[in-house]
C-alpha cells in the first residue's frame, strides 16, 4: 500500500484520483498474513478516499493521516514502489525483519534507575506498546501506563534499564486506541448489517443462494443438480 517517490514514502491511496481517472474500476488490496484490524483499516481507507474523490474533496493530508493509522496497525518498514511503479523484485519484500516494525513516536533522552525519558513527536496513549533496543542487539517491549501529547517529554518505567541502548528512536508496535476505534467504527459497525439469505434446494434443479441487502442482491447457482437421498 506504500510507494517511494524521491526518497519519501508514499501511500498508494494518495494516487486514487490518478487511478480512477485512468479508468480502473477495481483494486485488489493485499491482506495475506495480516490480522482483521489491518485488513479492515486498509479497505476502509481506500473506500473513504474513493468516496472523497467523487464528492470533490479528496485530500492528500487526509490520505497521510490514514497512512499513519494503517502503519500503526502493521508495517515492516522500507516500503517499496510496489506494482504501481516497478517490476517485481527483491525490493518488494523486507529482508530486515518479518514482523511489525511499528511507527516512530519519539526519542529516548535519558535513562535513570528503572526509568526512561522520551521526547514525543507523536501523541501516545495508555496501553501503547513500545519496542526498546538493548545493548546486546536484542529488544524488549514495554507498555505505557500514561497518555502523552506530541512535544512533551514523558517518563516510563522499564526493567533492565542498564541494558538499554541510549539515544535511540522509540517505535510503537501496538496502539490499543486505534484497534478499539477500528472495532467500533468498522468491524462491529459493518458486521451488523440486515442481510437476508434464501437458500433453495429442489430435487431435479440446481441449488441456489440469494443474498439481499437493502436494494442490492446477488444470486449464486450451483453446477450440481439436487438428487433424492438414497
Amino acid at each position: 500500500f506504500f510507494v517511494k517517490n524521491r526518497g519519501k514514502h508514499k501511500f498508494a491511496a494518495q494516487f486514487i484520483p490518478q487511478l480512477i481517472e485512468a479508468g480502473i474500476d477495481s483494486l485488489k488490496i493485499e491482506g495475506r498474513m495480516k490480522n482483521e484490524y489491518y485488513v479492515a483499516s486498509a479497505v476502509a481507507a481506500y473506500k473513504e478516499l474513493c468516496q472523497d474523490y467523487y464528492l470533490g474533496k479528496f485530500s492528500i493530508e487526509k490520505a497521510n493521516k490514514l497512512k499513519y493509522k494503517l502503519a500503526s496497525i502493521y508495517n515492516r518498514g522500507g516500503f517499496c514502489q510496489s506494482y504501481y511503479f516497478m517490476h517485481n523484485g527483491p525490493q518488494m519484500i523486507s529482508d530486515k525483519r518479518p514482523n511489525n516494525q511499528g511507527v516512530y513516536i519519539g526519542k529516548l533522552t535519558e535513562i535513570s534507575n528503572g526509568k526512561i525519558s522520551v521526547k514525543l513527536d507523536e501523541d501516545i496513549y495508555k496501553q501503547d506498546v513500545f519496542e526498546i533496543a538493548l545493548k546486546n542487539n536484542e529488544t524488549m517491549d514495554i507498555t505505557s501506563g500514561i497518555d502523552g501529547k506530541k512535544g512533551k517529554t514523558i517518563m516510563l518505567n522499564v526493567p533492565k534499564s542498564k541494558f538499554i541502548l541510549p539515544n535511540q528512536k522509540i517505535y510503537r508496535t501496538r496502539c490499543n486506541k486505534f484497534i478499539e476505534d477500528i472495532k467500533r467504527d468498522i468491524l462491529e459497525k459493518e458486521t451488523n448489517l440486515p442481510i437476508e439469505g434464501v437458500f433453495t434446494a429442489i430435487v431435479g434443479e440446481k441449488m441456489s443462494l440469494l443474498l439481499k441487502y437493502r436494494h442490492h442482491s446477488v444470486k449464486v447457482v450451483s453446477d450440481f443438480i439436487v438428487e433424492e437421498s438414497s
